[in-house]
């Protein structure tokens, strides 16, 4: 952070408490993508918030944050992302379908004590998972991100590291964000400079198809041989939304070879 530059200060001034800046409407935070909005939660959300907090996989990989009725999603909602806005300009936000404003979960940054630099947090209802939502509202909240960025995993949540590391975070190894709680997997945003992503573009434009397992349509998708000679990872059917789990092999003289099974 930036050192505050320095200012005379009326001695009558140092007992009144520190007041948070007034925010305005320029100061809302709100992100558009193709198929979302992210937006600031409200109290009006307690009941999705409600929901989404409450679902196995978000207590199994994320934890119990105590949230058992709306009054406590409406607490939940005031005295964590509502605060973080008002403090840090940044905190989890909305995560809302444009084409009929369902609310589908929540993604955004997070300032903990025990981390140096905010992380990206995410998190949707089962239901709305597999269809990309996740990525998409990630790109847009990181696209507006600190130069320094980190996000956080338990390390047996598969579906969410194979997310970072398409985001571009690189595992840096595993850590206690608090001492009482478990080892977490922490991840670093690295991604690449505009030249270097533009080398790796003009080394990649190749392409590759794979019979997509679920509706059989052929699907045609780049080749980064940048990435490595074995790759794998899910992405969803354009055709069907089904969720297939692709890899590309490339040989000695560079010829690619690619399959997927069903996700």
């Amino acid at each position: 952070m930036d050192p505050r530059r320095r200012r005379r200060v009326d001695p009558a001034s140092r007992a009144l408490p520190a007041q948070p800046p007034r925010r305005t409407l320029s100061s809302v935070i709100r992100h558009e993508t193709q198929r979302l909005t992210l937006r600031e939660l409200t109290a009006s959300d307690a009941p999705f918030v409600l929901a989404l907090l409450t679902e196995p996989d978000f207590i199994r990989f994320i934890g119990d944050r105590g949230v058992h009725t709306l009054a406590d999603a409406a607490r939940y909602i005031e005295e964590g992302p509502r605060r973080s806005y008002a403090a840090h300009g940044h905190g989890l936000l909305a995560v809302v379908r444009r084409a009929d404003g369902e609310a589908l979960g929540i993604c955004g940054l997070v300032r903990r004590e025990g981390l140096p630099a905010p992380d990206l947090g995410f998190a949707l209802l089962a239901r709305h998972t597999r269809q990309g939502y996740a990525a998409e509202a990630a790109r847009a909240v990181l696209a507006a991100a600190p130069p320094e960025v980190l996000a956080i995993a338990d390390p047996t949540n598969e579906r969410s590291i194979r997310l970072l590391e398409e985001l571009e975070f690189r595992f840096e190894g595993m850590r206690k964000v608090a001492p009482e709680t478990k080892e977490l997997a922490l991840f670093r945003y690295e991604p690449l400079e505009p030249a270097a992503a533009q080398r790796t573009g003009a080394e990649s434009n190749a392409e590759g198809d794979y019979s997509c397992p679920h509706c059989g349509e052929r699907i045609v998708i780049p080749l980064d041989v940048a990435a490595g000679d074995t790759q794998s990872y899910v992405e969803d059917c354009p055709v069907c939304c089904g969720p297939n789990l692709v890899h590309v092999t490339f040989d000695d003289d560079g010829a690619a070879f690619v399959s997927a099974e069903a996700e």
